[in-house]
């Protein structure tokens, strides 16, 4: 007796090269996937730094702004002379040779006092 052909596999013939085609747009896609993902973390990171500075920048601004108010409240002469700052006067924080600047924790604080007209 002979063997019939199985009629599904007649149906499988035209089908030949479909799973490579499938395989090949997976792929595609797991690529795109893959770069939005590096790209959204190098950003992440860029701006992870950036808010770090921002933050040290307002530290660093914070304390010049204690440092000053530590100064006023505890040296009178110096309190006096601010109160009485006019125009064309130096800055009391400067120095003969440079403005003062402070080094402090990977930054610098610089100090100006100007009369308020």
């Amino acid at each position: 007796m002979k063997k019939r052909p199985d009629p599904h596999l007649r149906a499988r013939k035209g089908n030949e090269g479909q799973a490579l085609i499938i395989a090949l747009i997976l792929l595609i896609i797991a690529a795109i996937l893959v770069l939005g993902n590096v790209y959204f973390f190098q950003q992440s990171s860029r701006m992870h730094v950036a808010h770090g500075k921002i933050v040290q920048e307002r530290y660093l601004a914070e304390a010049g702004l204690q440092m000053t108010l530590q100064r006023l409240n505890s040296d009178r002469e110096f309190s006096e002379r601010i109160q009485n700052l006019t125009s064309g006067q130096a800055n009391p924080f400067d120095t003969a040779a440079e403005p003062r600047a402070i080094d402090w924790g990977g930054g610098t604080i610089t100090i100006t006092i100007e009369p308020f007209d």
